[in-house]
């Protein structure tokens, strides 16, 4: 089962009605966000949450939801240190020597040290859902996507 989102304020809506451009307000949380424009460039940001389509990830505890349903991702593990830097930067692609340096800084072990960690991220973020977020920019680095 999953577990709820705790970002969720009762007695509100999560989302305020489509298109009409304002923040919601609550507990002192102010959420500003773009208006549904059809594509992928809509974006959902309070300053503790990054929204990016589906996604929301809480900068304060690394806490992931994918359409509402819980990630299962390692408390300051790697991959999820790895989606929190990916949601940060989105949608720039952030490149593999970026994410090693703020992953390891100048300690990064020798043989290829994302594989493994991308490849545990790929299967709590992907793997259940339909269609990919986690995308590999070939020859450049990794982005996510908001419409997968």
């Amino acid at each position: 089962k999953a577990a709820a989102n705790p970002m969720a304020m009762p007695g509100m809506a999560s989302e305020p009605a489509k298109g009409s451009g304002r923040p919601l307000v609550g507990a002192g949380i102010v959420e500003k966000f773009a208006p549904p424009s059809g594509d992928a460039s809509e974006v959902t940001y309070r300053p503790h949450l990054l929204r990016v389509g589906p996604l929301s990830v809480d900068r304060r505890d690394g806490a992931a939801w994918r359409d509402g349903v819980a990630l299962h991702l390692q408390p300051q593990s790697l991959p999820q240190r790895i989606l929190l830097a990916l949601a940060d930067a989105w949608p720039r692609t952030v490149t593999r020597s970026e994410l090693i340096q703020r992953l390891w800084g100048d300690e990064a072990p020798p043989s290829d040290p994302l594989r493994s960690h991308l490849y545990l991220l790929r299967q709590a973020l992907d793997r259940p859902f339909q269609g990919e977020m986690l995308r590999t920019v070939h020859g450049v680095g990794f982005r996510l996507e908001a419409t997968p």
